[in-house]
């Protein structure tokens, strides 16, 4: 916490988690093993192969622009004296509420509440 007025409260970065990058991984060395067979080597992949304007295509979109596009995907939360924002980097993306706050008691239950109904 902050003594600057323009500063968030509370801010919070978060990359993607390991699940999300064996969706990735799949396609990108898929691509990659087709681009080095058919290019790099001059061995067709498959019966019915794809010409080779078409294999760099999709080595540049799955082989490097997902992985890329992945590295750099983040989500940041901020939490100011008056509102909420959740932005969705890269792009500008981004989700700002207002907020009342109040002083809210612990509970046993409070901690599910996130999980149950809508954030308004």
């Amino acid at each position: 916490m902050t003594g600057d007025p323009g500063a968030p409260v509370f801010r919070e970065e978060q990359r993607l988690i390991w699940p999300f990058w064996v969706l990735v991984a799949v396609p990108a060395l898929v691509s990659w093993w087709i681009f080095i067979r058919q290019i790099g080597q001059r061995h067709t992949v498959g019966s019915n192969p794809a010409p080779d304007w078409m294999v760099w295509l999709i080595w540049i979109g799955a082989g490097f622009g997902l992985p890329v596009l992945f590295l750099t995907h983040r989500m940041v939360t901020e939490v100011w004296a008056d509102s909420v924002s959740i932005r969705w980097r890269p792009g500008h993306t981004w989700i700002r509420r207002s907020a009342a706050w109040r002083r809210a008691e612990p509970s046993g239950c409070m901690a599910s509440w996130a999980r149950r109904g809508r954030w308004t």
